[in-house]
């Protein structure tokens, strides 16, 4: 294809491919001359690495025209009539090394590069920097591994804290190349941010070495090859190879095929536990790497390498003895070297398991074990992926409140697709991208290699989204994953804001995203102040509600209290008219048990002497009753009883002389009293 009628983003893609071949094309190169330099004695030639006993510091192999002399070049031992020379690039074998590609400059020469171990308070991490970079952009680089911001750093020597690593007129513009640096700098960061505590912090670090040394570390570690959980306790004084050693005989993985993650970058084999950088309770993992076919076919004719720290292999540690070295027999001489440069390896072919088995029923478990293979290819630094449902996913995006919510990122994968890895190495899994996904997104995951995998997630997006977004992966070109899919809640709908192809760079991917998240806090924003009003309005019709219900219950309460009042009255009313009537019955029966025993009227004939008697009764007539002068006064009683006016509560008074007759003695006749031949009596109430 003419470069020349390739767009942007083709030329981005053909660009990170090539990269992508150029990187395979290197590592085969390595592998061939690895196995030069196991049959070769090695005589004369001093590498690199035996000048600088860093274990995490290995060979690149390239082989490139010869040009003269440079400064930069070692002649390795090959051959005498060889007719090629062999060009050494620095790397690190550690997953941990953030190194930086080689530039080129119109020559097609390469500048020297420069390693630092930065060690900030118990991190260390590697940086590969070539000597034309500026200081500013290390300290960037530094910024984005440790979140130090530039202007925060003061960078020290490892060996003397107290010397500033760039004095003088250094500034971030300078260039290193300027600064004379050796190959190797080992260096202290500090944080001015958080004051001037680290410094001292850092020193009693550095004092603690002998007391570490004798305490005893605990070390979990997972096996992964075998499904098995290891709890060792290890004096500090008790070195990574012999910790390596040891789990060889619990697990009978040799160490030059145990794979580790967990070990500081700056550990090697001899380095004891105390000076490794790790808690005195310290969890790895552990699985036993995946010989290449070339190893494995030559395996019978050569004797076993001593245990080390290799973390592929295809690395071979530079730094073992050349006693190691004399013991590795010859490998075999047929080895093609045009043939195997571009013909896929078998760990790139048929030792790559799917990031979801095909016809996958259980999503939960499917998103768990796409992280799990999504980290076995791409490595530590990956996105923060959701581990549940997509439905899940989607709840806890969207079901928060407006000013909490984040939008959800669905990472579509493609293994069909040539963009796939290229796009997850060099992009989705660069610190910067993943740190931005973390704090501003939901990460969700999916791999639609499979059709069966493909058409259920198809059917959730349809039923959450629409059947637009849906149509348009189903109908969507191989080629165009992998993609991110952005995903944020409008109003009560979700809709789909952004989708990202992976036919583009880091920078653009950061552009994109910065983008998507912008566009995502105009709509929050908007719904937040709505949500803010809403809540505004129904706080207030609450508390009109309360106060209603309030108000509405007091008058229960009082209709209830008067309520009570009335029944408690119409009870008291009942109970008195029922003593009334009780007190009438008594009085109504008393008045005619007395009327039987009044003594009956004399007539107008009667002989014998008579008393005529008149009562002034009140607000009545005037009684009259005659009753025999022989008839007590007892009589006379029972018959104003009998009238209806007791004696207990009206007096009977004579007129003259003034006297009531209720006092005197009853049994005394009405002759003694004087009341004859007749009186007018007064009834008086009393």
């Amino acid at each position: 294809m003419d470069s020349r009628h390739l767009t942007t983003s083709d030329r981005t893609f053909f660009d990170m491919a090539t990269d992508m071949a150029e990187t395979e094309r290197n590592q085969l190169l390595q592998d061939f001359q690895e196995a030069i330099n196991q049959v070769t004695p090695q005589e004369t030639q001093t590498l690199p690495s035996e000048q600088n006993n860093d274990p995490e510091i290995v060979e690149e192999i390239m082989a490139i025209p010869d040009s003269g002399p440079e400064p930069d070049m070692v002649r390795p031992s090959v051959s005498n009539s060889a007719a090629q020379r062999t060009r050494f690039s620095l790397i690190s074998a550690s997953p941990d090394l953030v190194a930086v590609d080689p530039r080129t400059n119109a020559w097609g020469e390469t500048g020297h590069p420069i390693t630092f171990r930065v060690s900030f308070q118990n991190q260390i991490q590697d940086f590969l920097i070539e000597e034309d970079e500026s200081v500013g952009i290390f300290k960037t680089r530094i910024y984005a591994r440790f979140g130090i911001r530039p202007c925060s750093q003061d960078l020290r020597y490892k060996g003397n804290p107290a010397e500033v690593f760039f004095g003088g007129d250094v500034n971030d513009a300078t260039s290193l190349k300027n600064l004379s640096l050796p190959p190797f700098n080992h260096i202290i960061v500090l944080d001015h941010a958080e004051g001037s505590s680290n410094s001292d912090s850092q020193s009693e670090r550095m004092d603690t070495y002998e007391e570490r040394l004798g305490k005893t570390f605990m070390l979990t570690i997972r096996d992964l090859t075998h499904g098995k959980d290891y709890a060792l306790k290890f004096p500090g004084t008790q070195t990574v190879s012999e910790v390596k050693n040891s789990i060889f005989q619990l697990t009978d993985i040799p160490a030059r095929h145990q794979e580790w993650t967990g070990w500081p970058s700056s550990a090697d084999d001899s380095t004891t536990l105390a000076r490794a950088g790790i808690d005195l309770t310290h969890e790895f993992t552990l699985k036993e790497t995946i010989r290449s076919s070339g190893s494995s076919s030559s395996s019978s004719n050569r004797k076993k390498l001593p245990p080390g720290n290799h973390k592929h292999p295809n690395v071979i540690d530079i730094t073992s003895s050349d006693e190691d070295s004399d013991e590795v027999m010859e490998v075999v001489d047929s080895f093609s070297l045009e043939e195997d440069i571009f013909a896929p390896t078998s760990s790139q072919t048929s030792s790559r398991n799917p990031l979801i088995p095909p016809d996958a029923d259980d999503e939960e478990a499917s998103a768990i074990t796409f992280s799990a293979e999504f980290s076995n290819r791409y490595g530590p630094c990956i996105p923060m992926w959701f581990h549940g449902t997509l439905d899940n996913a989607l709840r806890e995006a969207t079901s928060q409140p407006a000013k909490d919510r984040k939008p959800l990122a669905i990472y579509l994968h493609h293994d069909g697709s040539i963009l796939s890895n290229v796009f997850c190495s060099h992009a989705l899994c660069t610190e910067s991208i993943v740190s931005f996904l973390s704090s501003h997104f939901i990460i969700w995951g999916w791999d639609l290699t499979h059709e069966s995998n493909r058409a259920k997630f198809l059917k959730q997006l349809n039923q959450h989204v629409g059947n637009l977004s849906s149509t348009m992966l189903w109908s969507m070109d191989v080629e165009k994953f992998p993609l991110l899919m952005v995903i944020g809640k409008n109003r009560a709908s979700l809709e789909v804001s952004a989708v990202i192809h992976g036919n583009v760079s880091v920078d653009e991917l950061m552009t994109r995203l910065i983008q998507a998240v912008d566009m995502f806090h105009e709509q929050q924003a908007i719904e937040a102040k709505e949500e803010y009003e809403r809540e505004a309005r129904e706080q207030v019709k609450r508390e009109q509600d309360e106060a209603y219900h309030e108000s509405l219950a007091a008058d229960r309460a009082k209709e209830e209290a008067r309520k009570q009042e009335e029944e408690k009255k119409f009870k008291q009313e009942q109970f008195e008219a029922l003593e009334q009537q009780k007190a009438r019955d008594f009085k109504e029966a008393v008045r005619q048990s007395l009327m039987d025993q009044l003594p009956e009227e004399p007539g107008e004939g009667c002989t014998e002497k008579v008393a005529a008697l008149r009562f002034r009764v009140p607000h009545r007539e005037v009684l009259y009753r005659r009753f025999l002068a022989s008839n007590s006064l007892k009589d006379v009683l029972n018959y104003v009883t009998v009238e209806g006016y007791p004696p207990e509560e009206y007096k009977v008074l004579t007129s003259f002389p003034r006297r009531d007759l209720s006092q005197e003695e009853t049994h005394k006749s009405l002759e003694e009293l004087k009341l004859c031949p007749q009186e007018t009596l007064t009834l008086e109430e009393r």
